[in-house]
């Protein structure tokens, strides 16, 4: 549902009902409030999954300034210690904050103490705004505290894997969407919020994709909500297609496929529509092409021929094939033979 799932009062009854039914649940928290209790119930009827624990920052300072909640720090290391104290598995991420920057080497530091860590954590920085589109004020906070593309490459490249998962990834899926607008799994599957609404995805609440699976039958043409959901109402959001002039002549012809976070989601975060470009993220994923040798300096992304691209990419994917990476522009400087 998004927030904080430990603050509520049900949260037990939610949990055993649906493990019992045979569910993994995968648990995203601050820790905070495990209480002995909790830890108990977790080692008695294990997740099934490792509890992904969000971390706001390395010391009781940097901490309580990134929540500015007064004993957050000694809350969070003792929800820490109970799940080790039941050897309930867990995994840590960072969500990279003005308070907390300078403690990132501590904080891959910590992880790796962590026997369930068995790759480099994850980062949160690029926040999005609020999918309710209810607070303006709150939305220009959240964009003050996003990283610049610059820092954003910086924190991604020190995943000693980074170029490596790039290229299996560019070997296979990057390329223009097209005028698709759902390039991705949404819908595929279905997402259902605390409220009894079906969403294509957690992100995305424009009134046009949201079904209350309280309706009734009269009301979906005869049959249940959720078989109308999954197989007419989704289906046919699916098929949509973009009319934003300026998304029809940037994001449906950009290759940079993966690296962009541009998504009927991520629009309707920013903009109120499903289909306007979100020039961050743009930004965002430029920086990384630059870094990574797709694009020059003053090049843009959709404005290179198929050709082109795609001999970019060959060339990348190849290189890390092989074993010998190509050296990377200065700064992105030109685009190396």
């Amino acid at each position: 549902t998004g927030g904080e799932p430990l603050l509520r009062e049900d949260f037990e009854d939610l949990y055993v009902f649906a493990r019992r039914l045979g569910m993994y649940v995968i648990l995203f928290t601050n820790a905070r409030h495990i209480t002995p209790e909790l830890a108990r119930l977790f080692a008695r009827i294990p997740p099934g999954r490792p509890v992904e624990v969000t971390v706001f920052g390395m010391h009781a300072e940097s901490y309580v300034r990134a929540t500015a909640s007064p004993g957050a720090f000694v809350e969070f290391q003792r929800g820490i210690e109970l799940l080790r104290l039941k050897n309930i598995p867990f995994v840590v991420k960072m969500s990279v904050l003005p308070p907390n920057r300078h403690e990132i080497d501590e904080f891959e530091a910590f992880a790796a103490t962590l026997p369930t860590m068995k790759e480099m954590p994850g980062y949160t920085m690029n926040f999005d705004l609020r999918a309710r589109r209810d607070d303006p004020v709150k939305n220009t906070h959240i964009k003050h505290l996003r990283l610049t593309p610059d820092e954003t490459v910086s924190i991604l490249a020190r995943d000693p894997d980074y170029e490596k998962h790039i290229a299996e990834f560019a070997g296979k899926f990057m390329g223009p969407p097209g005028e698709r607008l759902f390039d991705c799994g949404a819908g595929q599957g279905i997402c259902i919020d605390a409220y009894g609404k079906a969403q294509m995805c957690l992100l995305l609440r424009h009134p046009e994709t949201v079904v209350d699976l309280r309706k009734n039958r009269a009301e979906t043409g005869g049959c249940t909500p959720l078989r109308y959901v999954l197989t007419e109402f989704f289906p046919r959001l699916r098929e949509r297609r973009a009319t934003n002039p300026d998304y029809l002549r940037r994001c449906s012809r950009c290759f940079l496929k993966g690296l962009c976070e541009q998504c009927p989601a991520k629009s309707w975060m920013e903009h109120g529509t499903l289909d306007t470009p979100v020039e961050y993220l743009c930004q965002v994923a430029h920086g990384q092409a630059r870094y990574l040798g797709f694009v020059a300096r003053d090049e843009n992304a959709w404005e290179l021929e198929p050709d082109e691209w795609r001999r970019r990419l060959d060339r990348f994917v190849s290189a890390h094939q092989s074993g010998r990476p190509g050296k990377r522009p200065e700064s992105g400087e030109g685009i190396p033979d």
